[in-house]
């Protein structure tokens, strides 16, 4: 994902990855997240969307990286508000995908995002990060996987792509 691709919309529509993940049913219980078929998402319209009783699940978005573009410091619920236009009623939450092994050590810059009730996690070092990779990282990123709302190990694997 290029940085360009992170702007206020970005949670919600721009940097959709097509990503497939299996949501826990935890997530889907907390999040009061009724599916209404297995009709597909993107055949749907973005109003359709909105109306749907299935709801709106976000689950591959990079949450620490839109706050850095956006130099914004404050919590996800004020984010929501204040990009409010960008969240339809309907939607159910996301995964916050942390990919970047400096982001690791900002403990409470992940918590903070975690803590809301619309955010679960996912950590990993994505390939493109490999190099970076060291024991420290590695201590961090345990740390991470064993937080309650971490709910998978990603980005991680092969990356053939020629970004």
């Amino acid at each position: 994902h290029s940085s360009e691709q992170y702007s206020s919309t970005s949670t919600l529509s721009s940097y959709k990855s097509g990503s497939t993940g299996r949501i826990s049913q935890d997530m889907l219980e907390q999040s009061n997240f009724q599916p209404d078929g297995l009709q597909s998402l993107s055949s749907r319209s973005a109003s359709m969307i909105s109306e749907s009783t299935m709801g709106f699940f976000d689950s591959h978005c990079h949450l620490d990286i839109l706050f850095q573009n956006e130099q914004f410091g404050g919590t996800y619920s004020e984010y929501m508000v204040k990009h409010r236009q960008d969240y339809p009623d309907s939607f159910k939450g996301c995964i916050a995908v942390f990919c970047k092994p400096f982001t690791f050590a900002k403990v409470s810059m992940w918590q903070k995002l975690l803590a809301h009730e619309k955010v679960w996690g996912a950590f990993g070092v994505h390939p493109k990060n490999a190099k970076e990779y060291n024991r420290k990282i590695e201590n961090y990123l345990i740390s991470a996987l064993n937080h309650p709302k971490v709910k998978a190990l990603g980005e991680i694997g092969l990356d053939y792509s020629d970004r």
